[in-house]
């Protein structure tokens, strides 16, 4: 039985190019059992196509070559085995790390199909939790440009240490005007979470409840919003709001104007 195999039958056998084979060699990684002094010529054995099929297994999981060196010379399984744990665990925190982005980017494409699909003039009922929201109230002299820059500014650190890509921004806006069928803001806020603020901020709450939910664009000059209420007086004739919401459907690219917002009227 043939014992001694040339670099190229093990490039044959094992699909490992000639040169990466030199390269193991090289390195001190996969030697040869034999190498010719006067041809320089590389023979390998059979122990030496086992740690090529253990090299070639550690390789397309991702283990380093300089690791997988420091097991293969101690010829210890025990050691291969903790290699290949730890390496596992690498593999599950990169697993949790992309599943979180799938979410993520789940999360982030429902929104814009939602605003896609919305029909309007439609409204519903909506159980909502509480909320809690960092806010900066509207000054007479802002614009909403120089709102979302004051509220930028007071969330900067909340945004900074936050590992989501996710972000709920909305206003609150004034209840008598808006029953009047016009828009104006009180205060635009980011909804975070106790947790998240820590002891430096102080968080107000939007309230549980039922809440009735539509979306438009109600800062668009083309937004009809007395006409809207007149819709949901004749939907919901008894119903009295106390307060209400706009909350951003989704994330803005163009002018803020021209976006979808979810309307959100607190009943009492």
């Amino acid at each position: 039985m043939k014992y001694k195999y040339t670099i190229g039958e093990v490039q044959k056998q094992t699909g490992i190019a000639s040169s990466t084979l030199r390269f193991y060699d090289d390195i001190g990684l996969v030697k040869p059992s034999y190498t010719d002094e006067n041809t320089g010529y590389r023979y390998y054995s059979y122990q030496e196509f086992w740690q090529l099929e253990i090299v070639k297994i550690c390789k397309s999981v991702g283990i380093p070559l300089k690791e997988l060196k420091n097991v293969l010379s101690t010829n210890d399984p025990v050691q291969f085995v903790e290699l290949m744990m730890k390496q596992r665990e690498n593999a599950q925190k990169k697993l949790d790390a992309m599943q979180k982005l799938v979410s993520e980017l789940n999360w982030m494409t429902e929104r814009f199909e939602n605003v896609e699909a919305y029909i309007p003039d439609t409204f519903s009922i909506k159980t909502l939790e509480e909320r809690k929201v960092l806010s900066v109230e509207a000054q007479p002299e802002m614009d909403s440009d120089a709102l979302h820059f004051a509220l930028q500014t007071e969330v900067e650190d909340i945004l900074t240490k936050r590992s989501s890509i996710q972000r709920e921004y909305g206003y609150k806006l004034c209840k008598d005007k808006f029953l009047e069928g016009s828009i104006q803001w009180e205060k635009e806020f980011l909804i975070t979470s106790e947790e998240e603020a820590g002891t430096d901020y102080v968080l107000e709450s939007i309230p549980a409840g039922n809440y009735i939910c539509f979306m438009c664009k109600p800062f668009s000059d083309e937004c009809n919003m007395q006409e809207l209420l007149e819709k949901i007086k004749e939907q919901y004739p008894d119903v009295k709001i106390s307060r209400v919401y706009a909350m951003e459907a989704a994330l803005f690219f163009y002018d803020w104007q021209d976006e979808v917002y979810e309307i959100q009227l607190l009943i009492e």
